[in-house]
């Protein structure tokens, strides 16, 4: 199923209460959730948090940082707010950081669609 018929799908889903009975109002329940997931969609939020505005990895997490001239490297950030490198050396200070995300999870093979 694509993405809007599975909005589509959800908006009727949610237009009925707990007990299966229709909202009053379920053409507006539906709309507003369809346009609601269409700017989720149009509007995503981006996995990378920014050290400039105070947010910062906790200790011992692996993740990726993007630092210098375009450099991304894979470690964590230790007690000392020093960020350890796997694959490179030295360490750097999490000020030097620009921005940081966790490393992602891969999706089970349950989760992936059939491509």
């Amino acid at each position: 199923m694509e993405r809007k018929g599975e909005i589509y799908e959800a908006a009727c889903t949610l237009a009925y209460n707990d007990w299966g009975e229709e909202y009053r109002d379920r053409t507006t329940c539906k709309d507003g959730f369809i346009k609601g997931a269409n700017w989720a969609d149009a509007h995503p939020v981006s996995p990378w948090h920014s050290v400039a505005d105070g947010d910062e990895p906790l200790s011992y997490v692996d993740c990726l940082f993007s630092y210098g001239e375009g450099k991304i490297d894979k470690g964590y950030m230790l007690d000392n707010r020093c960020v350890y490198f796997y694959e490179v050396s030295p360490m750097i200070d999490i000020e030097d950081v620009k921005y940081w995300m966790e490393v992602p999870q891969l999706p089970k093979e349950s989760e992936v669609g059939n491509a």
